[in-house]
């Protein structure tokens, strides 16, 4: 520990020498010929480090696609190929249960309590500070210093997002404001300690390493102990042998041990085996870690690739991108997965909507809507509770432009069924709750008495169903102060103006994020009234 600390006070000695300039990335000129020199110069010196240090991407370079830096494929990449590989001494990585690897500037105390995001900041803030003394400085000069992230939008452009109407979209509103507030409590806490005294960290600083960790940090999987499994195979094959070349390898005695050494062997072998043909040590131990891995930090994000994945060699000692879906064709930007997630993750942890609207889903509390409007008493939501997925479904209902999963209208036939219904089924129900599940298919009910023959809920029951969903999805769009036509006509107009600032950015953003919500509400509409009108002429 001792020596810990003071190799670590020489190195904020010589931090604490260098000007501001040299102690935290610079940033390039926003506009113009040297804008644009300055990002190609800190590119390519990214490239030659990263080529140095190991990391391989033989069919990738680095490109601009629609304003957005990315990667480009140079040669054909087939479905399931090796996009890059990266070892694991380029990245920086936290894991959970380690000591402080900073602990001249934050102890073990402080270093264990923070989540491994903050844990990660730290070290990036800290090898920015280094400067060019830092192994990664030609990596940390090519990340991005703008970000459009919703914890950076003024209040002003947050209510461009029209969030308000329901109570979900009002606390993923809070969500935001939380995440902003974080980063305020986080500086004032270590405000007074070491680690920001000694290195002279602005909270403008915290909040640009703050942010590229959200923005670009990825779990990765922690390597394996191979040693314990190895050493009791080599132990067991050495008695195996030990046993099969003694004199007494012909007794009654000799021949039982060594059947018993057969099978430990298999035993021991067996699942190692099975795990590695299986797994292919892409998940090596169960367990992840957080990380910042250069170069797989510029792969923007495809919905389409979503079989794309990040795996450990079987060794650990490099993580490994497959490409997936039909791969990518010479000149084509190589992209991943950042998983199937609504819009509003999108904006918040990385500052860019995902325009194909494939995985977009509008939330909304319908139970709760239901609830006000239909007067519903306490005891039918109680019943209701007892099937959890059933609850979940309409407590915070995903609706796509599909519609809402099955379980919503199940659960709107319970909870709207007339009282004379739900005792019908009840009377006819042998099993205690069966019910409940009885009641949840419309106009063909199976009774446990005669299972082929089916009762009838009322048209009335179905009908009240699909107005509810209506009326919600209506009502919402209604509460919104601009149309979806007027939306794609200010974003038309303010995508011809091709304006940089960020107000105009984050306009286009909001316009994009607001339009996609609009259209699944307007789908939505649409279905519910058609399954009312084909209920109503039936």
């Amino acid at each position: 520990m001792a020596a810990r600390c003071i190799a670590g006070l020489l190195l904020v000695m010589c931090v604490c020498c260098m000007s501001p300039a040299h102690a935290f990335t610079g940033t390039c000129p926003a506009d113009g010929a040297q804008a644009q020199e300055c990002t190609e110069d800190r590119t390519d010196a990214l490239l030659k480090w990263s080529s140095s240090g190991g990391i391989y991407a033989p069919r990738l370079q680095t490109g601009h696609i629609n304003g957005m830096r990315g990667m480009i494929a140079t040669k054909p990449i087939k479905k399931g190929g090796l996009m890059m590989s990266i070892p694991r001494e380029m990245a920086l990585i936290v894991q959970d249960g380690t000591a402080s690897p900073l602990p001249w500037l934050l102890s073990d105390e402080d270093w264990s309590l923070a989540q491994q995001e903050v844990q990660l900041a730290a070290l990036l803030l800290y090898n920015a500070k280094l400067g060019q003394e830092s192994k990664w400085f030609p990596w940390i000069q090519a990340l991005p210093t703008k970000f459009d992230t919703l914890p950076h939008w003024t209040a002003a452009e947050l209510d461009e997002l029209q969030l308000g109407t329901t109570t979900t979209e009002l606390g993923f509103r809070s969500e935001v404001d939380a995440r902003a507030e974080f980063s305020d409590s986080l500086y004032t806490h270590f405000k007074g300690k070491a680690f920001t005294s000694s290195l002279n960290v602005t909270q403008e600083e915290q909040d640009w390493a703050l942010s590229n960790v959200f923005s670009r940090s990825v779990a990765v999987p922690r390597p394996v102990n191979w040693a314990q499994p190895i050493l009791t195979t080599l132990t067991l094959l050495v008695g195996a042998a030990a046993f099969a070349f003694t004199p007494l390898k012909k007794s009654q005695h000799s021949k039982t041990m060594l059947n018993l050494t057969g099978i430990a062997l298999l035993f021991t072998l067996g699942p190692w085996v099975y795990w590695f043909l299986i797994n292919g040590a892409s998940q090596p131990g169960g367990q992840d870690d957080t990380a910042l891995l250069p170069l797989f930090d510029m792969l923007n994000h495809d919905v389409r690739q979503e079989g794309s994945w990040l795996k450990s060699s079987w060794t650990g000692s490099h993580f490994q991108v497959v490409a997936a879906a039909a791969g990518f064709a010479s000149g084509q930007e190589a992209t991943i997965s950042y998983g199937q997630k609504p819009n509003e993750a999108f904006l918040l942890h990385y500052g860019f909507v995902d325009t194909s609207y494939k995985a977009d889903f509008y939330s909304a509390d319908l139970l709760e809507h239901v609830q006000q409007q239909y007067n519903i008493p306490e005891e039918r939501v109680a019943g209701l509770a007892q099937d959890e997925k059933l609850y979940k479904s309409v407590e915070s209902m995903s609706l796509k432009k599909g519609g809402a999963a099955d379980e919503v209208p199940k659960a709107l036939r319970y909870l709207l069924a007339a009282s004379q219904e739900l005792k019908e089924v009840e009377e006819q129900s042998q099993t205690t709750g069966q019910w409940l599940a009885d009641i949840l298919e419309y106009r063909r009910l199976p009774t446990p008495m005669t299972p082929f023959d089916y009762i009838t809920l009322s048209d009335s029951t179905e009908l009240k169903v699909q107005e509810v969903l209506h009326s919600f999805c209506s009502s919402i769009l209604k509460s919104k102060p601009t149309t979806v036509s007027a939306d794609q006509a200010e974003l038309a107009k303010l995508k011809a103006q091709n304006s940089s600032s960020d107000q105009s950015r984050r306009k286009v953003l909001a316009l994009q994020y607001r339009i996609g919500k609009k259209k699944i509400l307007q789908s939505c509409v649409r279905k519910h009234q058609r399954l009312a009108r084909e209920i109503g002429s039936s």
